[in-house]
């Protein structure tokens, strides 16, 4: 990605686990896309029925994978998710948390699909 400012990951972690090894940074990053296109279809699935918690656990899962690939904005949401009390929130804010998730993943698939 040319432009830094808007680019949403960072693969400095990536990059010290692979040791240089471009061919693993490819396949981690296809792995990485391939994860998050299922995940998308879960979490759209997930907030149809307001099955909240299976996602909440899902993300959680997923947490690590984020860090590596230096998605913080990700990591930020994942966390605000996190800290909802799914018993009292209002349905409308947790929905919003997952779209906005939802959007942020497939903007992040779209710049690594450029690398």
């Amino acid at each position: 990605m040319k432009n830094k400012a808007n680019q949403l990951y960072d693969l400095t972690e990536l990059r010290s686990t692979a040791g240089g090894d471009e061919s693993f940074i490819q396949d981690m990053i296809g792995i990485f896309i391939t994860e998050n296109e299922k995940i998308l279809l879960e979490i759209g699935q997930l907030n149809v029925t307001g099955n909240y918690a299976s996602a909440k656990a899902m993300l959680h899962k997923m947490k690590i994978s984020f860090m590596v690939m230096g998605v913080t904005k990700v990591t930020d949401i994942i966390g605000q998710i996190e800290r909802l009390d799914l018993a009292t929130a209002e349905k409308s804010v947790i929905s919003d948390h997952f779209h906005t998730l939802g959007r942020l993943l497939e903007n992040v698939n779209e710049q690594l699909r450029m690398i």
